[in-house]
């Protein structure tokens, strides 16, 4: 095993970015807080910086939907970014694109995202206590009723 990977410690390993020597990079903007209703989103700021070439939201993006777990089923299929609520921390909520790594981190960090917290549920007892707040409303079970 030793010196199996000498090339990729020493950096003379070709990587993606050497395929393409003037590929543009991405970096989202994620959730900072597990549910919340997205107020709204501003990437002026961000767009204004040197080497930003965009900042895209779900308004600018519109997707189909995507699911990223395969063993998930499609039914709970959300927006690529944050449509209106973020549903967990690290939900996608912008994309910055820059003409290189530093710009785009940069650019992430001056997108203004304004969120009104929802009530989380942090532990699988608390999701099917009756009330418990849903992500997705829509396909939310009818409790199911006890058997004398």
């Amino acid at each position: 095993m030793v010196g199996r990977h000498d090339d990729a410690v020493t950096g003379a390993h070709r990587f993606a970015a050497d395929l393409v020597p003037d590929a543009l990079h991405l970096v989202f903007v994620r959730s900072s807080t597990p549910h919340a209703r997205i107020v709204g989103i501003d990437g002026t700021a961000a767009a204004a910086l040197p080497g930003v070439v965009a900042v895209f939201t779900a308004a600018e993006l519109p997707m189909v939907p995507v699911w990223e777990i395969e063993l998930i089923p499609e039914r709970f299929a959300h927006p690529p970014l944050a449509d209106g609520v973020v549903r967990y921390v690290g939900e996608r909520i912008a994309a910055v694109v820059a003409v290189d790594l530093a710009a785009a981190l940069d650019g992430a960090e001056a997108v203004v995202v304004e969120l009104d917290d929802l009530p989380a549920i942090t532990d699988a007892s608390s999701a099917v206590r009756a009330g418990a707040p849903g992500l997705f409303p829509a396909h939310r079970r009818a409790p199911r009723s006890r058997r004398p």
